[in-house]
């Protein structure tokens, strides 16, 4: 039936929207590689690609519109920084990946959990490459209002999320023991999120491995 479908209704690319595929060789072409891996205060920091026109769509058409192929491209890109990531000594422990919470006004404005759905996203394609041992622990919770950030600098961004984040549950955070932990957020644009998951986490003893991005300002890794 899908192959019928296929060919009733073509897939297309959700950028130039020329038949084929679902993201075009060209389009993917435009995606510029990350070829160093920075730091966020001391926490390694992978990401997919450099943030860009095309990378912005992909995230807006994700994160805004709820687009599948959009958010399949950004899970590649996560899975790719994962694999890039400097963490050889914790390979062969379980994973958790932790997500990095928008707030509840926007979940609920959207009507689902965008950094939760590429988080499950990237379990679900790793596990198909043989990582079995993965879970995605839904551990951290905007507590208090956050303004939206596309508009701050880099020390607006900072103080708005600072003491933003808390832990869900005690239950959650007993399912992170013994696993190698891993923040995820769709991009890096100051790292203010990740170092305020950062501090939420080391405040109850939790000691992230490192963190993936799909994207990532160049500012931060120049």
């Amino acid at each position: 039936m899908s192959k019928i479908l296929e060919l009733l209704f073509p897939p297309r690319c959700v950028i130039c929207e020329c038949a084929g595929l679902h993201f075009c060789q060209n389009c993917r072409v435009s995606i510029v590689d990350v070829l160093k891996q920075t730091e966020i205060t001391g926490l390694p920091l992978s990401a997919g690609a450099l943030y860009g026109e095309t990378l912005s769509q992909l995230i807006l058409m994700a994160k805004e519109e709820n687009i599948s192929a959009a958010r399949n491209v950004l899970v590649d890109l996560l899975v790719y920084a994962y694999v890039k990531l400097d963490i050889s000594e914790a390979r062969d422990r379980p994973l958790a990946l932790i997500p990095i919470p928008s707030s509840r006004s926007a979940n609920r404005k959207r009507g689902y959990r965008h950094s939760l759905l590429l988080a499950q996203g990237v379990r679900r394609r790793l596990q198909s490459r043989g990582e079995q041992n993965v879970e995605v622990i839904d551990l951290l919770k905007v507590n208090r209002k956050i303004s939206d950030m596309s508009a701050l600098n880099r020390e607006q961004r900072s103080a708005n999320v600072s003491e933003a984040y808390s832990i869900t549950s005690l239950r959650n955070k007993s399912r992170v023991d013994g696993r190698v932990v891993i923040l995820l957020d769709d991009l890096a644009t100051t790292g203010s999120s990740i170092g305020e998951a950062m501090r939420c986490l080391r405040a109850v003893k939790i000691e992230p491995s490192g963190a993936i991005s799909a994207g990532v300002s160049p500012h931060l890794i120049s």
